[in-house]
């Protein structure tokens, strides 16, 4: 769940609860705070934890619960009581929510809904040829050399490995080449005649 409280009632209750501290301040100072404070304070906080609960502040927070506890504890102990720590309570819950609201929106802006959106942007122009993505001249440049100088040595290996291949062997008959040349030579010097008078 989240806050309800806009700025403007969070001044309101942080001014209230300067002014519950400085009542509890002047009442310590005249010595009737010593009676009545313990009884004032946990009626303090029962009723700031419920107001929090009903605007939608989430009190199981382990932060904003043990800033409640401390407070609640540092104002049952006479010396410490003077202290503003109803004020710094409610302070620490403000600052505790707002810290998670501007989190929650700076994980909303780089949320992977966001990441999958852009592969599928890139999927889509990798899949549309008339949309090129921009590069400076010599980017461009440079890769084209790399792709022909790519293309040249795939055409030399291509004509290496062809050339090897015809030189160790005759793939219809297995017959390694040079002996089928010889064979081949012999045949046409058998079947030769030479022609007179041409």
């Amino acid at each position: 769940m989240e806050s309800k409280i806009s700025n403007f009632e969070w001044g309101m209750v942080i001014g209230l609860f300067v002014c519950i501290d400085l009542t509890q301040f002047f009442l310590d100072w005249t010595g009737i705070g010593e009676f009545i404070n313990p009884v004032i304070d946990p009626a303090i906080g029962i009723s700031l934890w419920f107001y929090f609960w009903m605007r939608g502040v989430d009190m199981k927070d382990g932060k904003r619960m043990l800033s409640m506890v401390c407070t609640f504890i540092g104002e049952s102990i006479p010396v410490i009581d003077a202290l503003p720590l109803w004020t710094m309570d409610v302070l620490i819950i403000f600052f505790s929510i707002k810290a998670e609201k501007t989190l929650k929106k700076l994980a909303e802006t780089d949320s992977p809904a966001d990441d999958k959106q852009k592969k599928v942007q890139k999927q889509q122009e990798s899949d549309n040829p008339s949309v090129i993505p921009e590069k400076n001249e010599s980017e461009s440049d440079a890769t084209e050399k790399e792709n022909r100088i790519q293309k040249q040595r795939t055409a030399d290996n291509f004509a290496d490995n062809t050339e090897t291949a015809n030189q160790n062997t005759d793939d219809s008959n297995n017959v390694p080449v040079k002996k089928q040349i010889d064979n081949t030579e012999e045949e046409n010097d058998s079947s030769v005649v030479p022609r007179k008078g041409v």
